[in-house]
This record gives C-alpha cells, structure tokens and sequence, in this order.
C-alpha cells in the first residue's frame, strides 16, 4: 500500500468512525437499538456496496459500480436500471464473465451528469455496446476543444455541441 493510499484508508476509517459513532448515537438517544440496523458484516457491506469497485478500465472509463452497489446508491430497483439502460438513458458495460457495472464518473450528486441522458439517446438504434459509448464519452475530442464529451458535460459546458458529436458518431457507427 502506498503512503497516499495508506494516509487516504486512515483519513476516510477516521470520517467513518466519527460518523458512526454519531449516527448510533442519535439512534440510542432516540430510544432504538442500533441492532436493528443490522449486524455488523451486514451493515458494512451495505455500506461498501456504494463504493465503486475496481477494474481495468478505471483509468479511461471507469471506476465502476454493481448493480448491487447502485441499486443502494440510488434508492432504484434493478429493473428501473435495466429500464433506463435499455433506453440508453444510462450507461452501462458488460464484463466477459457477465457482469453489468455501471461507469461512476457518469453521476454527480446521486444523479446522471447534465446532458448525458440525451447523449446517451443518440445512440439508441445504433448496434454498438456500451464499452464502446464509454470510450467515446471518455476519449478527447477536437469537436470539443480536446476535453473529452463526458469532460465536456461534467464542466456544466453547453451541451450542444456533444449532442452533435454524439448524433454524427451514432450515424458513423450505424452504417
């Protein structure tokens, strides 16, 4: 473990610490049982489901979450998630062995990034998969001044000229 790494798990087990240490608090002061929140293990994992996992991609696309871990996250159901990727109104990669992970950097503050939901649109009808969305979203473009679209939607830019990208790449990949 590196010393950065090391300095951030003691910084962030210091916030959880203090956090909990108020909330079971708040819980006993109100009269409950901080055993109904759970087991211990339980009430953990629950917690580290929202924490994007690690993969590959990290670096161009990624961190990642689960279903699982998103589910939680967003206070949806897994079929509202497949819903809203099937519609392309979420983005979503599926791993060789199966598994559906969901991009983080496609979220700020519990909701998708401004204007992503009808970029996503744009590729509807387009036979492509979602790793390749996710590489275009995340790879820089001179159409947008070498910040990359999903950079470009982040920064709160106008999302004009993404949705053109996104329109004109669609119609490339289509034919």
């Amino acid at each position: 473990m590196t010393t950065t790494t090391q300095a951030y798990e003691k910084d962030l087990l210091g916030a959880l610490t203090s956090g909990l240490h108020e909330r079971l608090g708040a819980v006993t002061a109100a009269g409950g049982d901080p055993a109904r929140l759970g087991s211990p293990a339980e009430l953990a994992r629950r917690m580290l489901a929202v924490v994007p996992a690690a993969h590959p991609w990290d670096e161009q696309i990624g961190p990642f979450y689960d279903t699982a871990g998103l589910v939680r996250w967003l206070e949806v159901s897994k079929q509202a998630l497949s819903d809203r990727v099937r519609r392309r109104r979420l983005l979503a990669v599926t791993t060789a062995d199966g598994r559906i992970l969901y991009p983080a950097r496609q979220f700020a503050d519990r909701r998708l990034v401004a204007g992503l939901s009808e970029t996503l649109a744009a590729f509807r009808d387009v036979p492509v998969d979602g790793w390749a969305v996710a590489a275009w979203l995340t790879t820089p473009s001179i159409a947008l001044a070498g910040a990359s679209p999903l950079d470009w939607l982040r920064a709160g830019d106008e999302p004009g000229p993404v949705l053109l990208a996104a329109q004109q790449t669609a119609a490339r990949w289509a034919q």
